[in-house]
Formats: C-alpha cells, structure tokens, sequence
C-alpha cells in the first residue's frame, strides 16, 4: 500500500507547496486504495473519479503557477447522507436508492 493513502491534510499540503507532490498523484493513490477495498467494504455508493481527477489536475496547475488556494488539492470523501446537488443522496436506504439531490 502506498503511504500517500495515510497523509493527513495538514501532511499533503505540506507536500504539494513544497513541489514535492501533486494532487493528482495523491488523488490517484487513493482512488487505487478504494478500487482494492470497496468490493469488500461496500461504503462507496457514488464515485466522480473523472471529475475528481479533473479538478486535481487544476489544483496541480495552481501550484504550478504559485495560485493555490488554501486546501487547494486535498482529496476529500463525502458521506451520501448529505446532499450534493446532481449526486446520487441515498442515505444508506435502499427505498431511496434512485434519489438524487436537488441541493447542497
């Protein structure tokens, strides 16, 4: 297993304002981690790797050019249960299995 999976924030910041490494590197490591768990976990109901790829590749670029924003990069998981307008808001039911939020 990588060790970029157990970085903290505070960790992978320190890393990727020091150049010493990209969103998407430390994105890439923790999507590999999901692939190798999640058919025995079960806990990730909607994945936007593409996306979440796209937006760290930003995130390099604003590194790139000394623009970072604050948590510029940092990878973040988000439980279903809360409301992500667009995405799929389940919250953990079956019965609500085809629901999609309309709202943050």
């Amino acid at each position: 297993m990588s060790d970029l999976v157990r970085l903290s924030a505070t960790e992978g910041l320190r890393l990727m304002r020091a150049g010493q490494l990209s969103p998407v590197e430390w994105l890439d490591a923790l999507l590999d981690r999901v692939d190798a768990c999640e058919p025995h976990v079960n806990a990730v109901v909607d994945r936007r790797d593409d996306e979440a790829r796209a937006e760290a590749a930003a995130a390099a670029d604003r590194y790139a050019r000394g623009a970072a924003l604050p948590l510029d990069g940092v990878p973040v998981a988000a439980k279903e249960e809360q409301p992500m307008r667009g995405r799929s808001w389940q919250q953990g039911s079956l019965t609500l299995r085809d629901t999609v939020a309309t709202e943050d």
